[in-house]
């Protein structure tokens, strides 16, 4: 067996990543997922670098917390005009007032996860080890999420836990 020690968030706050790299450098945090979104998201990069060989540094996909990189024009499901994404509860809530529970579109949300990727990708200089959801899932954003899982060829993470429940399971260890 092997343990796992995530850290989620970093970049959301500096605080939070202050806080990360404090638990990388004198702890036991051996992966972190990135919010590339938020401004101050390549000085957190930055305080980070010295660490990167030492750890799994992946990526919060994240349509609730933050600006949106693609803003109101392109992603207008995602977020206010102002470009800040809804948050969570507000998310949930435009959900549960339409009959399909889910009130993203699919290509938007495909869209704004790409294009955090490959801010990632910009401000680190490689694709990130790994893919991760933040808060708000819907079955639109997780089937975003796992199309570009798949297309850059990286893990979900929520696919990791499944796949590992479902051989558990069939051993009989569960």
């Amino acid at each position: 067996m092997k343990l796992l020690m995530q850290s989620d968030d970093y970049g959301i706050t500096r605080g939070a990543s202050c806080g990360i790299i404090h638990g990388i450098k004198h702890g036991i945090i051996r992966n972190t997922g990135l919010f590339a979104n938020m401004p101050w998201a390549e000085e957190c990069v930055d305080m980070l670098r010295p660490y990167l060989d030492e750890i799994g540094f992946g990526i919060d996909l994240n349509a609730s917390t933050g600006p949106s990189l693609l803003g109101y024009e392109k992603v207008p499901c995602l977020c206010r005009k102002d470009g800040s994404f809804y948050t969570s509860r507000e998310n949930r809530a435009m959900d549960e007032a339409i009959a399909n529970h889910d009130h993203v579109d699919y290509e938007q949300v495909y869209a704004e996860f790409e294009a955090q990727i490959l801010k990632f990708q910009e401000l680190v200089g490689r694709l990130p080890d790994y893919f991760h959801g933040h808060a708000y899932g819907t079955e639109t954003t997780y089937k975003a999420s796992i199309s570009l899982a798949q297309k850059y060829h990286r893990p979900y993470t929520l696919e990791i836990g499944r796949r590992a429940e479902v051989k558990e399971t069939w051993h009989g260890l569960v």
